[in-house]
């Protein structure tokens, strides 16, 4: 598996599949294989760069804290050493932000943007579920911050529904790092880019689950009334992890968008 230098630290990503290049930028503590239901099947169509941002996953941990920008430079360094000037963006959660930070910063560098289960703003609910998980993983450990992490992210039929995916995830997740969640939460304190939503001109999908109890329904609906030339898909008895718990679905509607903007 790939790994190039791209600032000040070695960036981890896989690469597959050929055609237009689709981004997928992973959330708060995550790695590329957040997207592990949908890389096989992208790649059928696109050319797929799951990466890891810095302090997650392969890449390296540099820096007391991961801003926003630093995050929005390294993935477009890491383009720039793949020779791509111009890709779809897919963000999911704090990967949304990093790719409204890019389409905001480096419009040039979009040609359209997948915003899933995420916010232009740090409201309060999102504070508190952040703030809780960095309590329990300093306080009591992975096995209690992972338990609160499945009770705020997944649908409650989901998580009755698959207790062996649940499983799997759980022991996926072992080695993430709590200073990584951590310096990461840090540098999304007091980000708000509402009042940039209207200069957005790349072609946007915004998809939720509606009963996300991590970033609430409503920052979806904002992001669609700011954001001009957006579409806004609402899945219903889904949570925050909408990239899992719909994954058919969600693969489907991604497919079916990007095709529309060839």
């Amino acid at each position: 598996m790939p790994k190039v230098k791209v600032n000040d630290i070695e960036m981890f990503y896989i690469e597959n599949g050929q055609g237009e290049p689709l981004v997928l930028i992973h959330g708060l503590g995550g790695d590329h294989r957040e997207w592990l239901m949908q890389i096989p099947v992208f790649a059928q169509k696109f050319r797929v760069i799951a990466l890891d941002l810095r302090g997650h996953g392969e890449t390296d941990k540099v820096g007391e804290k991961y801003s926003l920008p630093t995050f929005a430079k390294d993935v477009l360094g890491l383009l720039d050493k793949l020779e791509i000037d111009k890709a779809y963006f897919c963000g999911v959660s704090m990967g949304g932000i990093v790719t409204l930070q890019i389409a905001l910063n480096y419009p040039e560098r979009v040609k359209v943007l997948v915003l899933v289960n995420t916010t232009a703003r740090l409201n309060e609910q999102s504070a508190k579920v952040v703030l809780r998980w960095v309590e329990l993983f300093q306080t009591k450990g992975f096995d209690a911050y992972f338990d609160q992490v499945i009770k705020d992210v997944f649908h409650p039929s989901f998580i009755e529904a698959n207790p062996e995916l649940i499983k799997q995830i759980k022991e996926m997740s072992r080695n993430r790092d709590p200073q990584t969640v951590i310096k990461a939460a840090i540098g999304l304190q007091n980000f708000n880019f509402i009042d940039q939503l209207e200069k957005i001109t790349a072609p946007t999908l915004i998809i939720h689950g509606e009963d996300d109890k991590v970033i609430p329904v409503e920052e979806a609906k904002l992001l669609h009334q700011k954001i001009p030339n957006s579409e806004l898909i609402i899945f219903p008895r889904c949570g925050h992890a909408t990239i899992i718990e719909k994954a058919q679905e969600f693969n489907k509607t991604i497919i079916e968008f990007l095709e529309k903007q060839k």
